[in-house]
């Protein structure tokens, strides 16, 4: 090898050594706090403490367009 290979293989062996700490390779590896954790189990306690009015509002309301839509075509 010459000496311009070795020069251009030991830079780059420093600049790949030298990003430890960098990135986060995992997803798991972050460090939540306290109020971000456990947010879809939260959320899902959320909405199993809504009323199951709003749905059924909802239905009709989009049956009701439906028909309205359906009677002017």
């Amino acid at each position: 090898m010459t000496t311009r290979n070795i020069l251009i293989v030991f830079i780059a062996a420093i600049a790949l050594l030298s990003c430890d700490g960098m990135f986060d390779y995992s997803p798991y590896l972050i460090d939540f706090s306290e109020e971000n954790r456990n947010v879809n189990q939260q959320n899902i306690g959320k909405l199993a403490n809504q009323t199951k009015d709003d749905t059924i509002t909802i239905l009709l309301a989009i049956l009701i367009v439906g028909l309205m839509k359906q009677k002017s075509l």
